[in-house]
Formats: structure tokens, C-alpha cells, sequence
């Protein structure tokens, strides 16, 4: 029977919140708070916190999704993800969403910064 055919999940004669998984080509009821949907936007759960005026690369097990960046110095700091270099001028900040990425590397020649990932 294919998940078109299948019968809403249903609790006292009610439907639950539920939605498609479409890797089990099944209906699978929302488990989140209140019946609403769990939903997490990727980018916006901060994992590592940077503060920094030296060259800085590091690699991470969890597939990050953001980062943010803001240049407390008076030189240009350079930081490069998915191999996109993006420069960020003295007293500039930066803040973007990106594909997924495991590693990061920022270029500052004794130029302060800080710098958050996000997940």
C-alpha cells in the first residue's frame, strides 16, 4: 500500500498533526510541543563563540549552516568557508547563511575580531 493509500493517523476520531516522510513513503505524526510542528531553522544555534587577533582554523564534527563576523580592528581580516573568501573591512561586520560546511578559516594579522558558527 503506498503512503496515498494509507489512513490518516487519527486519535478519538480526530486527526493529528502529522506530515509526509518521504525516505519511509509514510504519514508520521508532528512531535512537537502542543501538536504543533517541531521546526529548527539551520543557522541560528550558536556552537562556537570566537574572539581572536590571530589566524584561526578549525574543523567541526556537526555540519554547520551560519556565521557572523565583526572586525573590532583597524586592518582587513579575511575568512574563507566552502572555499568563498569573504573580507571584512575595519569596523565592518558580516552575517550570512551558507551550503553546509566542516571547517572554517579566518586570516587576521593582528587585527581583533569576533566570530560566532552556527548550526
Amino acid at each position: 500500500m503506498g503512503a496515498l493509500d494509507q489512513p490518516i493517523i487519527k486519535s478519538q476520531g480526530y486527526p493529528l498533526p502529522q506530515f509526509f516522510n518521504a525516505e519511509g513513503n509514510y504519514y508520521q505524526e508532528q512531535t512537537g510541543r502542543d501538536g504543533a510542528a517541531w521546526y529548527h531553522q539551520r543557522g541560528t544555534v550558536t556552537i562556537d563563540y570566537i574572539t581572536s587577533n590571530a589566524n584561526f582554523t578549525k574543523s567541526y564534527s556537526n555540519k554547520c549552516y551560519g556565521f557572523s563576523i565583526v572586525n573590532d580592528g583597524t586592518g582587513d581580516i579575511t575568512a574563507v568557508i566552502n572555499g568563498l573568501t569573504i573580507t571584512v573591512k575595519e569596523g565592518e561586520s558580516f552575517d550570512s547563511l551558507f551550503k553546509p560546511f566542516t571547517s572554517i578559516a579566518i586570516n587576521s594579522t593582528n587585527t581583533p575580531f569576533r566570530a560566532v558558527i552556527k548550526e
